[in-house]
């Protein structure tokens, strides 16, 4: 094929022609286009619509504006032509670029049209995409597309985008650089976990020549990665309102900040205080942001204290209560406030101790869940 020929190919937007469309070009080709034409500006607005460059590496490229896809002019004149809905959508199909497993790291997009572009498994690390429209871009896929430390700004698009694969796992978000681009548009609640976490759970293999130590380090920084992921996506939806999808990724990062205190505390017996706070608090409210647990704790608690009670009440001098009588108890002293109908010195009894117990595991429940909510109402 003559690449110079082909640039004098008529586009129609309607009948899906461009000039490259239904091929497959490689790095050389596109090379060759950016120097060949300098009039372009660098690279600038190249017509790669219907371009296949899947598994290509890219790296470094500049593709500033480049046209990969439907947008502006071009866009409204489909969406006003089109035959009927089908017909629309297979015109922006057929005029998306695909990207699939190719390498753009550290390239420049700024201002290009990558509208309905296959990009899963790329890696755009460190990719300028500040003014890039990413209307119904595919991120999703078996292996997940990396965009760790890529740079937005407030134009950059991302309506409609599908982030998640089919099994709910996004691509790797670490360190984006959001500056103000709108997430407002994209179905967070298909995304249930990042690359980053599901990376540090299944990569559990040790690499060849490894040391158990060096293997349990290496995991520990991929869920600290985790963490700060999920840290910064909460943080930027909730200042854009999206304040469920916000608490929703704090928890996850609370599961990811956890697995990380457990592989440190394999390491280092220093970590065990914090592993042991934090499994507690996985356990009775999830870290704020699972009080039904609570709840559960609560009523188990209070059922297994009241069969205690029914059983040592003879201990106290006491005939045996009945279940309305030994809940009853069991709640008051859950809370702290036990009295003993008959004696209340009998400190020496099994009925006491278990009265005892009961108050100080309910103290240290209370104090757990006050301090859970304290810390998720003033991170809310």
């Amino acid at each position: 094929m003559e690449l110079r020929e082909k640039l004098n190919t008529a586009t129609d937007e309607l009948r899906a022609v461009y000039p490259f469309s239904g091929y497959r070009l490689g790095r050389d080709d596109i090379e060759w286009l950016i120097a060949e034409f300098p009039e372009e500006g660098n690279g600038s607005g190249l017509d790669l619509r219907g371009v296949d460059l899947s598994g290509e590496d890219l790296s470094g490229l500049p593709l500033r504006n480049a046209v990969a896809g439907l947008s502006g002019a071009a866009w409204r004149v489909v969406d006003q032509g089109a035959q009927n809905a089908d017909h629309r959508e297979t015109l922006y199909r057929r005029a998306a670029i695909t990207l699939r497993d190719s390498s753009l790291v550290n390239s420049d997009l700024s201002g290009a049209s990558l509208t309905h572009a296959d990009l899963r498994g790329v890696n755009m690390s460190d990719c300028h995409l500040e003014g890039a429209d990413l209307f119904r871009v595919n991120l999703g896929g078996d292996r997940p597309a990396s965009l760790h430390g890529a740079i937005c700004n407030h134009d950059t698009r991302f309506n409609e985008a599908v982030l998640a694969s089919p099994e709910g796992v996004g691509p790797r978000l670490f360190d984006v650089r959001w500056n103000g681009s709108s997430l407002t548009g994209i179905n967070w609640s298909d995304l249930k976990k990042v690359a980053e976490e599901t990376r540090s759970f299944h990569e559990s293999r040790r690499r060849i020549g490894d040391s158990w130590k060096d293997h349990n380090k290496r995991r520990i920084t991929w869920y600290l990665e985790a963490a700060q992921t999920y840290g910064q996506l909460s943080s930027v939806l909730r200042t854009q309102g999206l304040n469920d999808q916000a608490r929703r990724f704090t928890y996850r990062a609370e599961v990811a900040r956890f697995w990380s205190l457990l592989h440190s505390s394999l390491s280092s017996t220093k970590k065990w205080p914090q592993f042991l706070f934090s499994l507690l608090l996985g356990v009775i409210s999830g870290w704020g942001y699972r009080l039904y647990r609570s709840a559960i704790l609560y009523a188990v608690a209070v059922f297994v204290f009241a069969v205690l009670y029914r059983e040592t009440s003879s201990d106290a001098g006491n005939p045996e209560y009945s279940w309305r009588e030994a809940i009853t108890l069991s709640v008051i002293a859950f809370h702290g406030r036990a009295f003993y109908p008959n004696d209340p010195y009998a400190l020496n009894t099994g009925f006491a101790t278990v009265g005892a117990v009961e108050a100080f595991i309910g103290l240290f429940i209370e104090a757990i869940v006050i301090a859970t909510l304290t810390r998720r109402i003033f991170s809310d």
